[in-house]
């Protein structure tokens, strides 16, 4: 039952809304599990809260809930620009095509599989996620005048976490002092979400899911299953193999010359490596709402000020292609001092920068003399002051 006090105090700031219809959500949740499979076109869509859209990720999703999975209640298909991600029930596998590259699980954990970008937001997480939130007192569900969308009508349903975080894609468990604001559209004739937004706390822009082309009826070859149909030319990998060989080939460039680049700065001209020759360069590749990037931001910037007179010059490359305009943003906002290098997403492919942030140090003759996933301020210092 939603808490009445603060369903009242939810509603005055919001004129026109009400008290859902408990049969909206009970049929939606009746629908979504009384399906045995599932197949649509996922659309993902970032917005920051200056309405500055990110691009469209897309893939065509598929859901077989009959399989009878304990892991996280169904096996899965994904396919993608990327490539395609197959859960059969007890192995992971993901393929990318371009880079002829198959990783795999053959004991995925929930969270593993919940962290995969087409299970979080989408209907197998809204059919785990809505009995949850019916049952949770603390949740606050309102329903909002119908919104039409391309001539059509849809149930418009807004909802409240307090104190709430979702985990995993498929789970609600608490976290002091966050509120989670979601919307949820559903269809009024098949009762199946239509979209479902998730606002960013503090209400700095909304991840947009939209679902297409929902056919309830899908199936799948029994070879999709294996990551045995792809050729043998494919390297094939678990996971922690392939971890264990990216690191290994990150310590292997110790000592070994940085290739060139040159890119445009947002504030100035381009800047080119071999223009930093004589110089310690300390290279941050980042992208926007990373964030271990924001954290890293204070400092960075002390670094930057501290160790400049002593020739060590910092640049953080965005990795992402993001518009300019965004990124002019996104730097005011955060406060980021040093000089931003944007359209870096083939420099971070060259230097193997797959996470971010990774920072890299390069020696004053171009030489890789530290590389690192993630913010270790006590590592870089030591890395800086060896070397200056």
């Amino acid at each position: 039952m939603t808490s009445l006090p603060l369903l009242f105090a939810f509603i005055s700031l919001f004129p026109g809304t009400r008290l859902y219809d408990n049969d909206i959500l009970l049929k939606t949740i009746s629908t979504l599990n009384s399906l045995k499979t599932i197949e649509y076109l996922h659309l993902s869509q970032r917005v920051d809260k200056n309405e500055t859209k990110s691009s469209l990720d897309s893939a065509v999703c598929f859901f077989d809930f009959a399989a009878g999975d304990n892991t996280i209640g169904a096996r899965y298909h994904f396919k993608s620009n990327y490539g395609e991600e197959v859960f059969n029930g007890k192995t992971e596998y993901n393929c990318n095509i371009q880079e002829r590259r198959i990783l795999f699980a053959n004991t995925p954990t929930k969270g593993h599989l919940g962290g995969s970008f087409w299970v979080r937001n989408s209907m197998l997480s809204l059919r785990s996620l809505l009995p949850l939130m019916m049952k949770d007192p603390s949740v606050v569900i309102v329903q909002h005048e119908d919104e039409v969308v391309d001539g059509r009508s849809y149930y418009k349903l807004t909802i409240e976490l307090k104190n709430r975080r979702i985990r995993d894609g498929i789970d609600i468990v608490e976290q002091k002092g966050i509120v989670l604001e979601q919307e949820l559209l559903i269809d009024k004739e098949t009762y199946l979400p239509y979209s479902y937004r998730t606002i960013v706390p503090g209400n700095q822009g909304f991840q947009l899911v939209t679902f297409k082309h929902i056919n309830t009826n899908a199936r799948r070859p029994d070879s999709i299953w294996t990551y045995e149909r792809y050729p043998s030319a494919f390297s094939r990998q678990t996971y922690e193999e392939f971890d264990a060989a990216e690191a290994t080939n990150m310590t292997t460039k110790i000592g070994s010359m940085a290739p060139g680049w040159k890119l445009p700065m947002v504030d100035g001209d381009s800047v080119s490596l071999s223009s930093q020759k004589g110089n310690l360069v300390l290279l941050e590749f980042w992208f926007p709402y990373c964030k271990g990037c924001v954290e890293a931001v204070p400092a960075i910037n002390a670094l930057q000020e501290k160790y400049k007179k002593n020739g060590l010059r910092v640049y953080g490359i965005e990795t992402l292609n993001s518009s300019y305009d965004k990124l002019i943003r996104y730097i005011k906002k955060y406060n980021i001092e040093p000089p931003t290098l944007y359209n870096g997403k083939l420099v971070a492919r060259e230097y193997e920068a797959r996470v971010a942030p990774t920072f890299i140090l390069l020696d004053r003759k171009g030489r890789f003399v530290y590389i690192r996933e993630g913010f270790d301020k006590e590592e870089i210092i030591k890395a800086i002051e060896a070397n200056l």
